[in-house]
């Protein structure tokens, strides 16, 4: 019992150490289930291989920005395991960026809603299971609010220059946090501050940021002869195979907000934002303003999954931090309110946690690393990889092609048609929508040329545990190496 009272006064005492180290703790537990990575992740860490190894191994996609690579690559040539580095760096910088939410929290508003801002940005369902991932979001995160906290500074000059390198660098990280960037203009232009100040704090933090963006510019123009090739490629990636994903203005009222409770009372501090105009405010803005646009960014960009509103949930935390507050004032001044505030500091707990996740158990599969080393050796493959996916082949050191789903798959494979020393293909990751006639024809004649014309030298299947999905996972020698 005096342990329980202990431990509760240190939370009553120190609640931001409670909410870092709880949420360090948390994120080091989930470090060990060893999830999965993603396709973006390989990726990222092939593209770190690719920039210095200059061409001579990893992978290189065009559309991807180049901070996170340059990080992970970096640490790969000075001889660290970049999964490894990856996964700790992901715990750094998510944890400090809960803490910097804390900090613009006191600042904007004050104290408490910093804290209850920071606990429920710690511990959201979608921040936690991206904790490892080796994904862009928490270094893009980690910049992007380290340029909120500089541009919340009085100082024009330094803080406003300070902010915008801060925000191109979480641009280049993942280019939707420039979202962020046109958000501190907007900010700037409705606050009520005299505009000669105005003016000299927007040109300091448009020179901070255009530095190192003009730099990334004037790289893709001597790569590709075309600045904005990286940008425009990306904006039209997302238009395709939407079927795969999310859709609907309502997509994200439901995935989002309400699969988190806690976020319906950002709607309650949007409407208190405009009806008392706290746009003229500098940071209200910034907390209002950015997930609006975010909103209404990824309402319109074709292809919808929940996990791109991380480049708002800061905000989203804060916002809900202060609807909170805004509503339980409102319960204490109502002389017969519905629900005691008591009863509703208890429900808000709950709401809070209710998404953490719980799940310490996922279907794991397969990527036969193993097979591929095997078969790598035993055939003396020196040459280029060619994959239907970067996740089976990121851990070696070769250059590396992938397939890119059905939408270019037949077009890549007839490009690197002679050029490839072992080809590793999951149908799995070659898939069409079932109402899709053309698509399905077009992969089986694929699936039947790659047969064709390779040597086959390994397959597995594999069945899902749910049994209602299986890949056929196959290895093959281009036929003039086949022994």
């Amino acid at each position: 019992m005096k342990k329980i009272s202990a431990f509760g006064s240190i939370v009553q005492e120190r609640p931001l150490l409670f909410i870092v180290v709880g949420s360090l703790l948390v994120r080091l537990l989930y470090l060990l289930l060893d999830w999965p990575l993603w396709w973006d992740s390989h990726v990222y860490i092939g593209m770190g291989k690719y920039i210095f190894s200059q061409g001579g191994s990893g992978i290189w996609e065009v559309y991807r920005p180049l901070l996170h690579p340059i990080m992970l690559g970096g640490l790969w040539k000075v001889g660290f395991n970049p999964f490894i580095m990856g996964k700790i760096l992901d715990v750094l910088f998510s944890t400090i960026s809960i803490y910097l939410v804390y900090l613009i929290g006191k600042k904007i508003f004050d104290e408490k809603i910093g804290l209850v801002g920071a606990f429920i940005f710690s511990i959201d369902a979608m921040f936690i299971t991206i904790t490892g991932l080796i994904l862009a979001d928490p270094l893009a995160l980690f910049f992007g609010l380290l340029g909120v906290l500089f541009f919340l500074k009085e100082d024009c000059r330094w803080a406003g220059l300070g902010s915008g390198v801060c925000l191109a660098f979480s641009f280049l990280t993942r280019f939707p946090y420039g979202i962020w960037f046109g958000s501190m203009l907007i900010i700037l232009a409705l606050q009520k501050e005299g505009a000669r100040s105005k003016i000299k704090k927007g040109l300091f933090l448009c020179l901070g940021f255009f530095i190192p963006v003009g730099a990334f510019l004037y790289f893709n123009y001597l790569r590709y002869g075309d600045p904005l090739l990286p940008l425009t490629t990306g904006s039209w990636i997302i238009t395709t195979a939407t079927w795969l994903y999310g859709s609907g203005i309502f997509f994200y009222f439901k995935e989002f907000f309400l699969a988190n409770p806690v976020y319906l009372f950002f709607f309650p501090s949007v409407y208190f934002f405009f009806k008392e105009r706290l746009w003229k405010e500098n940071g209200e803005g910034v907390v209002f303003i950015v997930p609006l646009l975010t909103l209404l960014y990824f309402l319109y960009v074709p292809r919808k999954e929940v996990r791109y509103l991380l480049v708002a949930l800061p905000f989203f935390a804060l916002t809900a931090a202060y609807g909170l507050r805004f509503t339980l004032y409102w319960l204490k001044n109502k002389t017969k309110p519905i629900i005691l505030s008591r009863a509703f500091v208890v429900i808000c707990a709950i709401l809070i946690l209710l998404p953490v996740p719980t799940t310490l158990n996922i279907e794991r599969v397969p990527i036969f690393t193993e097979n591929i080393k095997v078969a790598i050796t035993q055939y003396n493959v020196t040459g280029l990889v060619l994959s239907s996916s970067p996740a089976y082949v990121s851990f070696l050191d070769h250059p590396l092609a992938t397939l890119d789903g059905m939408t270019f798959a037949p077009e890549r494979y007839g490009m690197f048609q002679g050029r490839y020393a072992i080809l590793f293909v999951n149908d799995c990751d070659l898939i069409c929508s079932v109402t899709d006639g053309e698509c399905n024809e077009r992969r089986e004649r694929l699936l039947g040329k790659i047969e064709k014309e390779n040597k086959r030298i390994f397959r597995e299947t594999y069945i899902f545990e749910d049994a209602s999905l299986k890949c056929r996972y196959s290895m093959y020698l281009p036929m003039k190496v086949r022994k």
